[in-house]
């Protein structure tokens, strides 16, 4: 039970921050040899383990409270292992992304298969894409047959390509995903690329049922966040 709110709220602007309205203390920074640290946070998004316990060191000495914080936030969507680089303890935020001008699904998706979610005649709320991105960030580490905070085998992974509003990424080897927002945040472009013969993708309800469900295990987790369901959603397929 959380008597104090505000506690959390405090807690989680620790990570989800502005880098001009919440700046890190530099001299702390430097003490703690952080620097890079920090860098990776603001560019990239990931958190690294010692920023974090950095940020929360205040809370307990036991690092109960931040496992406490660390499971709280993933199951809230706000944050995700990232499970793309050995031997080092990584956590994606998406609030933190930075806006591209880039159109990779463009230049890399020509012969994807292309499914808009249209959300114009209801609502989509703020911060919805980046806790779909979460999911899809966790999935893609856990289908590449990566183990949390460390990978279990060799290969090399394809490591998600994430921006404010847009994400490509790799469920398993053969199956490439690729979620774009419009700039006035009524649609949700999702691109399917497969290497196999896309048989059992031929129609909107299968690309949803079949891929986005499955991120969720089984769960319709599009329209969970969306608090709508399939048949409330207007959509439009395009080759």
């Amino acid at each position: 039970v959380i008597i104090k709110p505000q506690w959390v709220l405090d807690a989680f602007a620790k990570l989800i921050r502005d880098r001009t309205v919440h700046p890190f203390n530099l001299n702390d920074i430097e003490k703690y040899g952080l620097e890079k640290d920090v860098e990776v946070a603001y560019e990239s998004a990931l958190f690294s383990r010692d920023l974090l316990e950095y940020v929360w060191g205040d809370l307990d000495e036991s690092g109960h409270l931040r496992d406490f914080l660390l499971d709280l936030m993933r199951s809230l969507m706000l944050i995700s292992d990232w499970n793309f680089i050995r031997h080092e303890d990584y956590y994606f935020v998406p609030s933190l992304l930075k806006k591209t001008n880039a159109r990779q699904d463009k230049t890399f998706m020509k012969d994807a298969i292309q499914c808009v979610f249209d959300f114009s005649s209801s609502f989509l709320p703020n911060g919805i894409f980046e806790r779909l991105i979460c999911i899809c960030v966790e999935h893609s580490g856990r289908l590449q047959g990566a183990g949390r905070g460390r990978l279990q085998n060799t290969r090399e992974l394809q490591v998600p390509i994430l921006a404010q509003g847009f994400a490509s990424l790799w469920f398993g080897e053969k199956l490439h995903v690729c979620l774009r927002m419009s700039e006035d945040m009524t649609h949700i472009c999702l691109l399917i690329e497969s290497t196999q013969s896309p048989k059992g993708v031929t129609s909107m309800e299968t690309v949803y049922n079949n891929q986005v469900k499955e991120i969720g295990g089984g769960k319709d987790e599009l329209g969970i966040l969306a608090g709508v369901s399939l048949d409330e959603l207007n959509y439009s397929r395009s080759n």
